[in-house]
C-alpha cells in the first residue's frame, strides 16, 4: 500500500535518487531538494549542524567565507591567463546579493528553487562548502601533528649520514643502502587539501592519503627493490597496512628483476663469485619496462610518465590528547615513494613536472565545480548572439 499526504510527495527528485543507486558524488549534483528555508535548516540539521545554536551558526558562516574565497583566488583569478592552459575565461563573478547576508539556507534554497546563473553559483559554493567540513571532521586532519610525527619516528633509526655526508638506510643489521637522497614531504595546504577533495570522487578527507609522505632515492633502479626490503625487514612498512589498490609500480620489471637475482644470488651460493662481486651486479641489474602494475586510474591528475614505486602504508597512531583520559586510537594513510636517482631527476622535469600535476588537478577541480555555470553562460551567449543576428533579405 502506497500512502502520500499530498500529491506533492509523488514529485521525486530523479537525480538525487540517481546518485544514490549509481554511486554518483554529491559534488556531480546540480541540484538540492529544500524548497524553503524551513527546509533548508532541517537539512542542515541532519547534515551535522544546528543552526539555531550560535556556535554552529557561526562556524557555517566562517565555512561558507571560506569556500567562497577559495572560489575567487583559485577559480577566478583575475591574473591568471586561463586561455594559456586551455581553460575559459567568462569574466565570472559570484553575484554579491546571494552572499550578503552569509546565510547558507539562503543558498541552500536558491540552490533547489533558482534558475540560471544565480542557481548554479549557489550549488558552487555548497560544493565547496561540502568539502571544507569534511575536512574540518576528519580525525585524520584533526590529529595530523601527532601523526605525522609517530610515522616519521619509525624512519629516524634506519637513516644515518656518513662523514662524507652520505646518507645510509638500513638498521644495525641485515641489508643496508646507501642512497641518492631522502625526502620527507612538505605539509599539504589547506587549499590543497581542498583542491585535492574537488577532484575526489569520493570528496571525504579521509580518501586523501597523501598528507604525509616520504620519497626514497635510490642510485639504481634495482636498489629501489632492495629499499622495499629495508622497509619491511626493519618493520616500517607492516605488509597487511598497505593498502592494495594504491600500489603501483612504473620503475622496474619486478618479475625480471626476481629472475636475474636469484640467479646472481645461486652462483654466489655455488662459489662462482664474492660477496662485493654479487652486491655490485645485483645493483645493476637494468629497470627494463614494467608493466603498469597497480596502476591506479582514479587520480586523473597522475602524469602517465612519472616513474616510480608507490605505495600507500597505513599506520595506527596511538596518543592521549592534552586533557583527555581515554587514549585515541586510528589508522593514518601515508605515501611512500621509491625511485631512482636518473628518473628522479626526469619526473622533476618536461612533462613529468610536479607543476604540471597541479595544474592538471585545478583545471579538474574547477571544471567540477564550475562547469554548470560554464555552459549556462555560453547558452546565454548564444541566445544573446541569435537575437542579435539580422533578418534575411526578402
Amino acid at each position: 500500500m502506497l500512502e502520500m499526504n499530498n500529491t506533492n510527495h509523488l514529485d521525486i527528485p530523479w537525480e538525487t535518487l540517481e546518485g544514490m543507486v549509481k554511486g554518483i558524488s554529491s559534488i556531480d549534483l546540480n541540484q538540492m531538494n529544500c524548497f524553503t528555508v524551513e527546509e533548508a535548516e532541517a537539512f542542515i540539521l541532519n547534515y551535522g549542524y544546528d543552526y539555531g545554536s550560535p556556535t554552529d551558526r557561526a562556524e557555517v558562516k566562517a565555512i561558507q567565507k571560506e569556500a567562497v574565497s577559495f572560489i575567487r583566488r583559485k577559480f577566478l583569478d583575475p591574473d591568471m591567463v586561463w586561455e594559456d592552459i586551455g581553460e575559459e575565461n567568462l569574466g565570472l563573478e559570484i553575484p554579491a546579493d546571494l552572499i550578503a547576508d552569509w546565510d547558507v539556507r539562503i543558498l541552500i534554497v536558491e540552490a533547489s528553487t533558482g534558475s540560471g546563473l544565480r542557481q548554479r553559483w549557489a550549488c558552487a559554493i555548497l560544493k565547496v562548502m561540502h568539502t571544507i567540513c569534511h575536512i574540518n571532521n576528519a580525525i585524520l586532519f584533526q590529529h595530523f601533528n601527532e601523526a605525522r610525527k609517530q610515522i616519521l619516528s619509525r624512519y629516524e633509526p634506519v637513516i644515518s649520514h656518513t662523514e662524507q655526508g652520505q646518507v645510509v638506510f638500513g638498521g644495525n643489521s641485515g641489508l643496508k643502502l646507501s642512497l641518492a637522497g631522502f625526502e620527507i614531504k612538505d605539509e599539504k595546504s589547506r587549499d590543497s587539501m581542498i583542491m585535492k577533495l574537488l577532484c575526489k570522487r569520493e570528496n571525504v578527507a579521509e580518501e586523501v592519503f597523501d598528507m604525509v609522505g616520504v620519497r626514497i632515492i635510490t642510485h639504481t633502479p634495482a636498489e629501489a627493490i632492495l629499499a622495499l626490503e629495508v622497509l619491511r625487514s626493519n618493520r616500517i612498512v607492516i605488509f597487511p597496512n598497505i593498502i592494495p589498490s594504491r600500489s603501483r609500480n612504473s620503475l622496474i620489471d619486478f618479475d625480471a628483476f626476481k629472475l636475474q637475482y636469484e640467479e646472481l644470488l645461486e652462483e654466489y651460493q655455488w662459489g662462482l663469485s664474492d660477496l662485493n662481486e654479487t652486491i655490485d651486479l645485483i645493483r645493476k641489474i637494468p629497470g627494463g619496462t614494467p608493466a603498469t602494475e597497480g596502476f591506479n586510474p582514479r587520480n586523473a591528475s597522475t602524469i602517465p610518465s612519472y616513474q616510480s614505486i608507490h605505495i600507500t602504508e597505513r599506520q595506527l597512531v596511538r596518543f592521549k590528547p592534552p586533557g583527555c583520559v581515554d587514549e585515541v586510537r586510528f589508522f593514518f594513510p601515508y605515501e611512500i615513494q621509491i625511485v631512482d636517482e636518473a628518473s628522479y631527476y626526469n619526473n622533476m622535469a618536461g612533462s613529468s613536472a610536479h607543476m604540471l600535476y597541479k595544474q592538471n588537478q585545478l583545471i579538474q577541480a574547477r571544471r567540477r565545480v564550475l562547469g554548470p555555470l560554464f555552459i549556462a553562460l555560453r547558452s546565454q551567449k548564444r541566445r544573446a548572439n541569435q537575437t542579435l543576428e539580422p533578418e534575411p533579405l526578402p
